[in-house]
């Protein structure tokens, strides 16, 4: 993962992941929070490698494809219910250790 900001007018983050809507709106809101306006926040998946869905710990017992099928057909490892949590926490600690925010 890595966090491209521009004094609080812009911000890139680029995951290795596809994101469903709620992780991207949950790492925006993080950025805001941060001082970026939201106009100028940018979440870009599939970056720097592919590791598969990054599925929501509620989207866990839905057993649809994006948290059933997609990583047994993409020979990737499965997303674990810890797996959104551990990437936004992640995306704070950069966020807050980020002098450009």
């Amino acid at each position: 993962m890595q966090l491209l900001a521009f004094s609080g007018q812009a911000a890139f983050g680029f995951l290795p992941f596809e994101l469903l809507t709620d992780t991207g709106y949950s790492l925006e809101t993080i950025l805001t929070q941060a001082g970026v306006s939201s106009r100028g926040v940018f979440i870009t998946g599939y970056s720097n490698g592919y590791y598969g869905y990054l599925i929501p710990q509620k989207e866990m017992m839905a057993g649809n494809y994006e948290t059933e099928g997609a990583a047994v057909w993409a020979d990737l490892p499965q997303c674990c219910e810890q797996s959104e949590r551990a990437v936004l926490d992640g995306f704070r600690r950069m966020a807050a250790e980020n002098g450009a925010l």
